[in-house]
């Protein structure tokens, strides 16, 4: 007996699921967890620094639900499989909208985008709210799409509920509710359920507002300033971060312009930028994927805009709740030029599949953060009793304590940073003058940990090279190693 067209779309769907599964659960519980993964837990147990649960406090949906996670392990593995449940919610989310949207073939184009793509995959593996965040903002969509197709409050009020949650969880994403509103509004005419919707919206805004202020309070937390020493993005930077929702942040980093490491990794963003602007000029005649690029776009615009003028927030963790939408667009834009020549649609899926086996495979072979646990282990064993361990982090006690189990006393190390005109011929340009900030004892052995500063890090990496060379200068170097993406010295206090 002949299967119908919707099981197979359904048995299509399970494998794309099972394939994206799969990719989630290997090498889950490799690597010990990065800082930001030891701050969620400490933010959900309640151990964490309280200027960084105040920071957090505008957030505070995910880490409700790890706290209920952890009552199980706190094996790390474990906690992940959280992000890994959204993650997996994800593509089924995507295949629902892009179905919505513009049928079967691109609701299973988009899936496969989502359950192949190493960032997805990344974040899915990891203790925080990211996927969690898109969950929601998907979700959310689809029952505002129901909502105007078949005039029902109770799709309405489901929004308005899931729209509560999203910037509950990931406060960045309230730029949908921009789209959100024009949507809405383009249905005059059409329905009677505009008022409800804009009391709803009302409603959102009011309950959200205690939130909001917090987040606006936090704008001098030194959890967040990290950001201020992160390059502003140029356009080049927003065609290449839509692209990295395909290939993650390596080798296509967060920040920085474009690294191509080869021929190739130069072809694969050519093609899927030239797919990506087929795509937005195919959407001007499709009123449905219009919207859905609506949904993507303005968003990344306004972080874009404001990125030029404050610290940026332009990042890809920040804005891949974005990527469903710039999912559907590539979706749709490659069965429209397959409409037109079969050929140039295989070329597209020959690199794209190269590119997304290489990628994955460098995801895997390559630790993307830092890991605390083999750094913390190190110290262990190679450091003595009255040992001072020192690190270039804020608040390190709180950070570190969750997997040293030495007795040996962790302070941070400031940095004091200044930038200096410096002439070079007739131009003049600013120079970073990087100086240590605490005082050891004369004599004293210390441990100090640094983590490591890539290149691309435009403005960060200068930094870090003054702190490499004011440690050489100021302290007789015993010993240094590279460990799980830190540098630890071992010196000795003049």
């Amino acid at each position: 007996m002949a299967l119908s067209k919707n099981a197979i779309y359904r048995l299509l769907l399970l494998a794309i699921v099972v394939a994206g599964f799969a990719l989630r659960l290997y090498h889950l519980g490799y690597h010990g967890f990065f800082c930001d993964e030891i701050y969620s837990v400490e933010v959900a147990n309640g151990s964490a620094d309280p200027e960084l649960a105040q920071f957090d406090a505008a957030r505070p949906l995910y880490f409700f639900l790890l706290k209920i996670w952890l009552a199980a392990s706190y094996d790390e593995a474990w906690l992940r499989t959280l992000s890994i449940i959204f993650g997996l919610g994800n593509i089924l989310l995507i295949a629902k909208l892009g179905n919505l949207l513009s049928g079967k073939k691109v609701a299973l184009a988009a899936a496969l985008l989502t359950a192949l793509s190493p960032m997805e995959v990344h974040y899915s593996q990891q203790v925080r709210m990211y996927t969690m965040g898109t969950f929601l903002v998907i979700a959310g969509t689809i029952l505002l799409l129901k909502t105007f197709e078949s005039n029902k409050k109770l799709y309405l009020f489901s929004w308005a509920l899931t729209r509560l949650l999203m910037v509950l969880t990931l406060p960045l994403t309230a730029l949908v509710l921009i789209v959100d509103g024009l949507f809405a509004l383009s249905q005059r005419g059409r329905t009677k359920l505009l008022p409800l919707f804009a009391a709803c919206a009302a409603v959102l805004a009011l309950l959200w507002t205690p939130f909001l202020l917090i987040i606006l309070k936090a704008q001098t937390s030194p959890y967040d300033a990290w950001r201020f020493a992160l390059d502003i993005p140029t356009p080049l930077n927003f065609l290449t971060l839509m692209i990295a929702f395909t290939a993650s942040a390596v080798p296509l980093r967060e920040i920085g312009d474009m690294p191509v490491y080869d021929i190739f990794t130069f072809i694969y963003c050519g093609v899927l930028a030239l797919l990506l602007f087929a795509g937005l000029a195919l959407a001007l005649k499709q009123r449905k994927i219009l919207w859905c690029t609506a949904w993507g776009l303005v968003p990344l615009a306004v972080l874009f805009i404001w990125s030029q003028f404050r610290a940026p927030l332009f990042i890809t963790r920040y804005t891949m709740f974005a990527a469903p939408f710039v999912f559907i667009v590539f979706a749709y834009s490659f069965f429209r030029v397959m409409q037109r020549s079969r050929l140039l649609g295989v070329a597209i899926a020959l690199v794209y599949g190269l590119g997304i086996s290489s990628f994955l495979h460098y995801y895997y072979n390559h630790a993307v953060h830092e890991d605390w646990r083999p750094i913390c282990q190190y110290l262990v064993e190679h450091e003595k009793p009255g040992d001072e361990i020192v690190f270039w982090n804020y608040h390190s006690q709180y950070l570190i304590g969750y997997y040293y189990q030495g007795k040996n006393h962790i302070s941070d190390m400031g940095v004091v940073v200044q930038k200096t005109p410096v002439k070079i011929g007739n131009t003049t340009v600013k120079k970073y003058i990087v100086a240590l900030d605490f005082d050891p004892r004369p004599g004293q052995r210390l441990w100090l940990i640094v983590r490591l500063s890539p290149a691309g890090w435009i403005r960060m990496h200068p930094i870090y090279k003054g702190v490499q060379n004011e440690i050489a200068k100021n302290f007789k170097i015993i010993g240094h190693n590279v460990v799980a993406g830190c540098d630890v010295y071992e010196v000795v206090a003049p």
